[in-house]
């Protein structure tokens, strides 16, 4: 008998010769494989909520890494996991597209069909799915939705739920700020479950404290060249400068102070000031402008 892997192989992909299909229905096997493809055919995948969603994400973030060993009994009951699991993947990852904007650079993601979003500098965005749309965002973007239009965005702390609105996701290190500016959004997390509307905004820190954030702005600083933080601790700043500038920053400081204010895009001398003059500290630039030193 040829080989049963390649055998059953061809059966799925319908290259079967006549000698071939005698082969199977004589040994048996033919009755079971039909068996196999007609269970699966009309096979269907339960909708996904956004509650559903949330616990699928945590699980992933949190659960660790265990490998799974699984030990095909027969031939026939690996088949009808194979077709499972391929089934499964198309619909999770169907038309997946990642986009990452690099240090000192912005880049604009545009689906014409409903949403456009402009990435900050060091954020990547995974764009999933077509007749339900997933987003998965580490960093920072602004998003501009037709209204209507539903999907989610995924982060480390939770979930945003979209319908036609403009917002900004700010979500680096465990930290997770929204910022509604027109529309209305749902916000998801084990910290709180909230829906913005325009003006309205919320920050959730690594330990769940939650603030809510009121403001008169149509689209976030950092579109217009200029970085903005309330009471954010001085490691988060400057990550946010490395990014901006594409350097190297070591913090020798002796404490993390919180940090309100903001920098400026266009100058890493200029920059450093904004931030280190109203903290009382110093910063050291090296010859080539790669790397700086922040200290007492």
């Amino acid at each position: 008998m040829l080989n049963e892997e390649n055998l059953y192989a061809r059966f799925i992909s319908g290259e079967l010769s006549e000698e071939e299909i005698s082969e199977l229905k004589a040994s048996g096997d033919w009755d079971k494989l039909q068996a196999v493809v007609e269970a699966t055919e009309n096979w269907t995948l339960p909708a996904m909520d956004l509650e559903e969603n949330f616990e699928a994400l945590k699980s992933r973030r949190q659960g660790s890494k265990n490998g799974r060993s699984i030990r095909m009994m027969t031939i026939i009951s690996g088949i009808a996991a194979c077709l499972l699991i391929a089934i499964t993947m198309v619909w999770l990852w169907d038309n997946s597209e990642t986009y990452n904007a690099l240090a000192a650079e912005t880049i604009t993601v545009n689906y014409p069909d409903n949403f456009t979003a402009l990435l900050n500098a060091g954020s990547e965005l995974e764009v999933r799915g077509k007749s339900k749309r997933t987003l998965e965002l580490e960093g920072e973007a602004f998003f501009d939705v037709e209204k209507g239009t539903t999907f989610e965005v995924e982060t480390e702390t939770g979930i945003v739920r979209v319908l036609g609105t403009q917002f900004n996701i700010r979500a680096w290190d465990d930290h997770l700020e929204v910022t509604c500016y027109e529309g209305e959004v749902a916000v998801m997390s084990d910290a709180v479950t909230q829906n913005l509307t325009q003006g309205m905004g919320l920050k959730i820190s690594p330990l769940g404290a939650v603030d809510q954030v009121i403001t008169n702005a149509t689209s976030p600083d950092w579109i217009s060249g200029t970085s903005s933080f309330n009471n954010m601790p001085l490691d988060y700043v400057l990550k946010a400068l490395e990014r901006q500038f594409k350097v190297s920053v070591s913090n020798d400081v002796n404490r993390n102070p919180n940090f309100s204010g903001s920098f400026g895009h266009e100058s890493l001398i200029s920059a450093l000031d904004e931030i280190i003059l109203p903290l009382g500290l110093n910063a050291t630039i090296s010859s080539d402008s790669t790397s700086v030193i922040i200290s007492n």
